[in-house]
């Protein structure tokens, strides 16, 4: 019986997360990472089978940006993703199918049809991505727009030949950051500021360089009402972007969102409950999301950088300076078969995304992830040996899954009527040093425990 109910513990055991430096421990409510940072090793994410894999109309990345082995991704038409064990997409942009990646009930979570995050996320449906409540408002072909740049339902960006031009309803930006209507952008104490020369973040917020987010020397300027771009620099149509007291966005004019659009709380970023917030030194994610805590991903080694001063604008929409994504005329996004990446598109610090054969692996202290941590096989991504440990260091939902042993078993201890009758001579709870026989067992069994007592023989002459 030791040994079975050895083997039940280990069994128990089994599926939870072995830790190395740098592997995840979980809080109170979301996962967090210890001081370095996920790190990659052995049994980071590995594609399943086919993997994604490049197809017509998806990315196409350029020298310098991630490249991707036998196996990596592959696009369907007019969208980036996914072949067969993962993400695949449909016409006008990514949609997820089955074997995306899931997530749990309080972040993002897929269904059949594509991510969709929490209740208040994106879901993506066939054509792109659509929005949900609460979500980005994006119509029947996602966010990658069509030809000539981003189009969207009522109220939201469309845009004109050489970049985004925005209608009425847009986002408004108060003294010390963005703030929006309902459904909207809203950039709480700890979000982007917008000062003279530009975006700059404050304390908490995205970790942009210097110039702010996104843009580098010569980006945005506010002037009188409206943006006005230096070299590089997006460029605003008509009616574009206006600013409020506090920096260059937005008042009538700008971007709008639908009802239900991205919304930033107080510490950043956050899309719903267990959304993206952004903490000091980076995004971090609030509760039940992946993947990051208190020590989530920051700007530096470890995660994404951005070239020198930041990305800016090139004829046609926003390009990046060096090592940063650029777009073809039309405006960000996208053209018609999605978004196409020039030479020295998407690159990121040392610790940040790089790809490997077959699927993109991440360097140390980026996200995720270390030894036992998330793989994927067929059908998205699933966790090695391990799970998250509660802040006490246990296993989350077992308790505290510590293996029995025979110093942890006393007189005191309540053992299982059904059991106590047949413990082994090995394994003795009442304190008999080497065990006790049988006799022994049942000799020392009261009828509570389902031992009868023994019958008496009858008297003589009875």
């Amino acid at each position: 019986m030791r040994t079975l109910m050895g083997q039940g513990v280990t069994l128990m055991g089994q599926g939870g997360p072995t830790y190395g430096a740098g592997d995840p421990t979980s809080g109170a409510e979301s996962a967090t990472y210890r001081a370095g940072g996920p790190t990659s090793g052995a049994g980071g994410p590995t594609s399943g089978a086919g993997g994604p894999t490049s197809g017509a109309g998806g990315p196409t990345y350029g020298a310098g940006v991630p490249t991707y082995g036998a196996g990596g991704p592959t696009s369907g038409a007019a969208g980036p993703p996914y072949g067969s064990g993962g993400p695949t997409s449909g016409a006008g942009g990514p949609t997820y199918g089955a074997g995306g990646p899931i997530y749990g009930p309080e972040g993002p979570t897929s269904g059949a049809g594509g991510d969709t995050y929490g209740a208040v996320g994106p879901t993506y449906g066939a054509g792109g991505p659509t929005s949900g409540a609460g979500g980005p408002p994006y119509g029947a072909g996602g966010p990658p727009y069509g030809a000539g740049g981003p189009t969207s339902g009522a109220g939201g960006p469309t845009s004109g030949a050489g970049g985004p031009t925005y209608g009425a309803g847009g986002p408004t930006y108060g003294a010390g950051g963005p703030t929006s209507g309902a459904g909207g952008d809203t950039y709480g104490a700890v979000g982007p500021t917008y000062g003279a020369g530009g975006p700059t973040s404050g304390a908490g917020g995205p970790p942009y360089g210097a110039g702010g987010p996104p843009y580098g020397a010569g980006g945005p300027t506010s002037g009188a009402g409206v943006p006005t771009s230096g070299a590089g620099g997006p460029t605003y149509g008509a009616g574009g972007p206006t600013s409020g007291a506090g920096g260059p966005p937005y008042g009538a004019g700008g971007p709008t969102y639908g009802a239900g659009g991205p919304t930033y709380g107080a510490r950043g970023d956050t899309f719903g409950a267990g959304g993206d917030t952004s903490g000091a030194g980076g995004p971090t994610y609030g509760a039940g999301v992946p993947p990051y805590g208190a020590v989530g991903p920051t700007s530096g080694a470890g995660g994404p950088t951005y070239g020198a001063g930041g990305p800016t604008s090139g004829a046609g929409g926003p390009t990046y300076g060096a090592g940063g994504p650029t777009y073809g005329a039309g405006g960000p996004p996208y053209g018609a078969g999605g978004p196409t990446y020039g030479a020295g598109g998407d690159t990121f610090g040392a610790g940040g995304d790089t790809s490997g054969a077959g699927s993109p692996t991440y360097g140390a202290g980026g996200p995720p992830y270390g030894a036992g941590g998330p793989t994927s096989g067929a059908g998205g991504p699933t966790y090695g040996a391990g799970g998250p440990l509660t802040s006490q260091g246990q296993p989350l939902g077992h308790g505290s899954r510590r293996p029995l042993s025979r110093t942890s078993i006393s007189r005191s201890t309540v053992i299982c009527p059904c059991v106590a009758p047949i413990i082994s001579r090995n394994f003795c709870f009442l304190g008999g040093g080497g065990g006790m026989d049988d006799t022994e067992v049942r000799a020392a069994s009261p009828p509570y425990l389902g031992v009868p007592p023994p019958i008496p023989d009858p008297p003589p002459g009875g």
